[in-house]
């Protein structure tokens, strides 16, 4: 249900349904009623929206105008600047550093564990599959994504044990943050 109230706000989270269908096949001993309920819990916040589309304004087709309007935008650029993309190309490095030596060490974790983090890796690709080929999304796809990605590289950080590049990759990380604020 989250993520179809999401999904009235911004658009593009729409293709974290699949996610909700993969995290529902990892995490649990799953069902065919566990799949039909997420797929109810999508579907009842439009309904009601629908229904109050219908009832209010006599027109049940407003939403997918909305919607085709969004899609058919083109795609939103700024120019973000070379400071910010060398940031995000640091932060890709240091994020598939992190997922190297987590796939490197998710044997030792627990099952629970693993079936989380593989959410998490499921949730950062479907982002990237999203901002690679979906036209109309602008930076706020990288937003969302920044919360597993902070989460693979803050585990990488507190669990490698050469302390040399832990500290070189924090402190680079703040010092192009900072950086970022005044150029």
């Amino acid at each position: 249900m989250f993520v179809s109230l999401a999904v009235m706000f911004y658009l593009p989270v729409f293709i974290y349904i699949f996610l909700v269908f993969i995290a529902v096949g990892v995490l649990k001993t799953s069902t065919f009623r566990d799949y039909v309920v997420a797929l109810l819990g999508f579907l009842t916040p439009w309904f009601f929206y629908f229904s109050y589309q219908y009832l209010v304004y006599d027109n049940p087709l407003a939403p997918f105008h909305i919607i085709d309007d969004v899609w058919h935008s083109g795609r939103t650029t700024m120019d973000l600047g070379p400071l910010f993309k060398i940031y995000c190309g640091f932060i890709g490095l240091l994020f598939t550093v992190a997922t190297l030596f987590l796939l490197k060490s998710l044997s030792n974790q627990k099952i629970h564990i693993r079936k989380y983090y593989t959410v998490l890796l499921w949730f950062v690709a479907i982002t990237i599959f999203t901002m690679l080929f979906l036209p109309s999304l602008s930076i706020e796809m990288a937003y969302i994504a920044a919360f597993p990605v902070a989460f693979f590289v803050s585990n990488y950080l507190l669990n490698t044990h050469n302390r040399f590049w832990r500290e070189l990759f924090l402190i680079t990380m703040f010092a192009m943050a900072i950086a970022m604020q005044f150029f």
